[in-house]
């Protein structure tokens, strides 16, 4: 981490302005405290299901707040959370599909100042996502492929957007995603030297939708891209 909150010596001097801005509370550094617990269930040479829950708790959170020059770094309520997460894997060669899906909790904090605490969806981050992908490899012409969908639920805004947004709740729209990706493999069109040709399309369905973001903008995602790539090894 390359921020000045996640220095040695951090709370000595003035750090992001905090001291020297007025009627402000010395920064203290924000804690993160998590536990996870996975379990993987083998079924079949085939068939293989992998379910997970987590619970987290961030101390002292940090954010940028507009002071009304500019922003100035606060420590805000303490955020914990609890989620599940459930991946299936299916392998039949030459065929491998991973289905997921996950879905965390936000506990309330009851701290009535607190302006993410009414919000229908998590800040920044949805309450459910799931995906599917689909990945298959012929060696015999050498060529793999993969097929990615994913839904991905409402987000609530960063704490600053909202702040923006005269302390109203929001929501980001769900969105679906379609990623394709072509790449050979076991390729030598010189001596024994690997080739690799590849092609991604990335967000298929065109699905212009924004994140979460700072400073008050949400950030629109680009719409259908293809990217090709050539790489010869020597």
């Amino acid at each position: 981490c390359a921020l000045p909150i996640c220095m040695p010596g951090f709370g000595v001097g003035n750090i992001i302005g905090n001291r020297a801005a007025a009627n402000q509370k010395p920064l203290v550094p924000q804690t993160v405290a998590s536990a996870e617990a996975i379990v993987n269930l083998r079924l079949s040479d085939v068939f293989e299901v992998v379910p997970s829950v987590f619970v987290q708790q961030i101390g002292h959170s940090i954010d940028f707040m507009n002071n009304g020059i500019g922003y100035i770094a606060t420590n805000r309520s303490s955020r914990k959370a609890v989620g599940v997460e459930l991946t299936g894997l299916a392998v039949r060669k030459p065929f491998a599909l991973q289905v997921a899906a996950a879905y965390q909790w936000q506990l309330k904090s009851g701290n009535s100042d607190d302006p993410v605490e009414n919000l229908s969806a998590p800040p920044k981050y949805p309450a459910f996502w799931t995906m599917a992908s689909l990945n298959a490899e012929f060696p015999r012409i050498f060529l793999q492929a993969n097929a990615t969908v994913r839904w991905v639920g409402q987000r609530g805004p960063s704490e600053q957007n909202l702040a923006f947004n005269d302390s109203q709740p929001y929501t980001l729209a769900s969105y679906v995603r379609l990623d394709l990706a072509l790449a050979t493999i076991g390729l030598h069109l010189i001596g024994k030297n690997v080739t690799q040709i590849g092609a991604v399309a990335r967000n298929l369905t065109n699905e212009r939708h924004s994140e979460p973001g700072p400073i008050g903008a949400d950030l629109p995602v680009l719409g259908t891209t293809i990217e090709m790539s050539l790489r010869q090894n020597f």
